[in-house]
């Protein structure tokens, strides 16, 4: 049955591939020279690139209607540690690419895909294999509604 809590859950492939799908020859793609990744990112890879992960996934449900309603956290990062200017820039393309997008989303119709929050641009200290590393970091969250066809 369409909208059974059987097919909840569903929604995080199609999400997963219409954010690559729009990202695909974007201006954010180019500047972060493509490198977008689910997950995390491989070992060794090259700065800046964009970390993106489902954060909650959760029912929603109408009169009649069935939403799922879906945050995902994209963090991008740089490791020009002279300036905070490559990951803001960075961001800036994100936003202007996803925040109020029209995402195409097999077997569901989008609500809405919008900025939820944003922790803007800090330095972080990561534990490597060869010791410590200091990054800039955006991390920025959104959400989305989606209703089952």
């Amino acid at each position: 049955m369409v909208g059974s809590d059987v097919q909840r859950g569903r929604g995080l492939k199609a999400l997963s591939t219409a954010i690559y799908t729009l990202a695909t020859g974007s201006t954010f793609m180019s500047y972060i020279g493509n490198r977008l990744f689910k997950g995390r990112a491989p070992t060794g890879i090259a700065y800046p690139y964009c970390v993106y992960f489902v954060v909650t996934d959760n029912p929603e449900r109408g009169f009649s209607e069935r939403y799922e309603h879906i945050e995902v956290q994209f963090s991008i990062f740089s490791d020009d540690l002279n300036s905070s200017t490559e990951v803001e820039t960075a961001y800036n393309h994100l936003a202007a690419l996803y925040d109020e997008c029209d995402l195409t989303i097999t077997g569901y119709d989008l609500v809405w895909f919008r900025t939820l929050d944003t922790v803007g641009a800090q330095v972080e200290d990561w534990i490597t294999p060869n010791g410590t590393q200091e990054v800039w970091a955006i991390h920025a969250t959104f959400e989305t509604l989606l209703s089952l066809k």
